[in-house]
């Protein structure tokens, strides 16, 4: 069943940004009612317990189609994070984050394999990744005592999340401009911090009181042709780019908006941001200057993870993507098993996602499927009362809050805004946004702060306290038949 690409009249690439990276030829995507599925053409993520208990059938199916390239937990050539930590004017200090290093033991995430079509040509990830799921059928990975049964797929492909308006990711529309405000973000002072990790497009030091708050490494995306994991190009670079063209895309900024939401709320943090902007190949037809860092894939964003969250008290991730024929995702779900396994004390916030679906999006729907504590972040309107209109929402997701016209530190830039028509924006470092991964880094914030204020108990522990305090004071707003608790800034 080949992918099907065509969209219903009454949706389609709603955005600039999504209309173009479905012309990338490097992607393919899968339309099926109000879900869009984006993957890379030639990966193929593969399960070794699949291929383990299935060596007669799938690993011939796969080897006819497909050539092993590398995995989850390989160290990776021009991987070089270089963290990058910065003082109150933007220059840097030395930072503390340590270079990524395989896991000491293999552990779960070792599981994943990086697969690469040998003819992509007249196959795609999406119609081989359902083929050889056929073949390995009747594989069971062991499934964790008291949790419901979520069978991870032996065989996937390597799902596509945009940081940008629909078709299909977040935000769920462009920047606003905003005043300047004199103490959204404290001065740092002094005592004990809170730990967050923050995965998202990056981080551009123009705040002074943020930026001694930051150290920013960046994300790598893996290239099937080498097999070396390749440093992702910083948020700065592209801001740059904007300047030079006079129109900034839906993405830039996008970290440093989260950054600042989330010291904002808990100043006493102390963030790690990694920034994930993937562009593999030139976009036919695409100037230099329209070229951008559009998206990340799933195995990138699920690497960042294993690289960076452990040791924080909450990882913020700010990608959420609908999974083919609704499997989970296996990279995700084994890095969350390995967090387990080693007994992380963390917890993952993630959005719901902007296509006012119930569709299950990932990595936010993993909540039952591991030890870890998972979170779906729904978003609120503007009177914080009623589900905002773009949100995805289900009893998949844990909580909400407000999503609608959230205020956070930005970029400088005067120019247009994709999108948005020739009008000049002038951004002062200050915007407003809508999206549920504005919503997430706010649940993020209050579980880090709750912390901090019981440093005696765990940060799943701080989670279900805020829970049942907004639980207890019935603030759960309803849509579609599910309630979730509010949980308030």
């Amino acid at each position: 069943m080949s992918p099907n690409t065509c969209f219903p009249p009454e949706r389609g690439a709603s955005s600039p940004i999504a209309a173009r990276i479905l012309q990338d030829p490097y992607l393919t995507y899968d339309v099926s009612g109000d879900v869009v599925v984006i993957a890379i053409k030639a990966d193929l993520l593969v399960s070794k317990q699949a291929l383990a208990a299935s060596p007669d059938r799938l690993l011939p199916a796969l080897q006819d189609v497909a050539v092993r390239v590398g995995s989850l937990i390989d160290a990776g050539g021009d991987d070089k994070p270089n963290p990058r930590a910065f003082n109150a004017d933007g220059t840097e200090r030395v930072a503390s984050v340590t270079s990524y290093a395989p896991p000491a033991e293999p552990g779960p995430a070792a599981d994943v394999e990086l697969w690469r079509l040998l003819d992509t040509q007249t196959r795609n990830s999406i119609d081989e990744a359902r083929r050889l799921r056929q073949i390995a059928e009747g594989w069971r990975p062991g499934q964790r005592p008291g949790y419901p049964p979520q069978q991870s797929p032996a065989v996937s492909p390597n799902h596509v999340a945009i940081l940008a308006p629909a078709t299909d990711g977040c935000p769920a529309g462009p920047p606003t401009m905003a005043a300047a405000s004199a103490n959204f973000i404290l001065p740092v002072a002094s005592g004990p911090t809170a730990a967050v990790t923050v995965l998202d497009s990056g981080y551009i030091p123009l705040n002074p009181n943020l930026n001694q708050r930051v150290t920013l490494v960046n994300g790598a995306w893996f290239d099937g042709t080498t097999g070396a994991w390749v440093s992702d190009a910083t948020d700065g670079s592209y801001l740059a780019k904007a300047q030079a063209s006079g129109e900034l895309d839906g993405i830039t900024g996008h970290g440093t908006f989260i950054s600042g939401l989330i010291a904002n709320i808990c100043p006493q943090v102390e963030l790690t941001v990694v920034g994930l902007r993937d562009q593999e190949v030139p976009i036919t037809g695409m100037s230099q200057l329209q070229q951008h860092g559009l998206y990340a894939s799933e195995v990138a964003i699920a690497r960042a993870m294993l690289q960076y969250g452990p040791g924080a008290d909450v990882i913020q991730c700010g990608f959420a993507f609908p999974t083919l024929d609704d499997y989970p995702s296996l990279p995700f779900r084994r890095v969350l098993e390995q967090f387990d396994g080693d007994d992380v004390d963390t917890v993952v916030v993630c959005p719901a996602g902007n296509e006012s679906s119930t569709h299950r999006y990932w990595p936010a729907s993993l909540k039952d499927a591991t030890g870890i504590a998972v979170i779906g972040v729904a978003a609120t309107d503007r009177r914080d009362l009623s589900r905002a209109e773009f949100s995805n929402w289900g009893n998949w997701c844990e909580c909400c809050t407000r999503g609608a016209y959230v205020y956070s530190t930005f970029v400088d830039f005067t120019g247009r805004v994709e999108g948005e028509g020739p009008d000049v924006e002038r951004f002062t470092g200050w915007a407003r946004w809508d999206g549920t991964s504005f919503a997430a880094p706010q649940v993020s914030a209050l579980i880090a702060r709750a912390k901090l204020y019981s440093p005696e108990i765990g940060s799943a522990a701080a989670y279900a306290e805020l829970k049942d305090a907004a639980l207890g004071a019935n603030q759960v707003v309803w849509d579609q038949g599910i309630g979730l608790p509010r949980l308030v800034a």
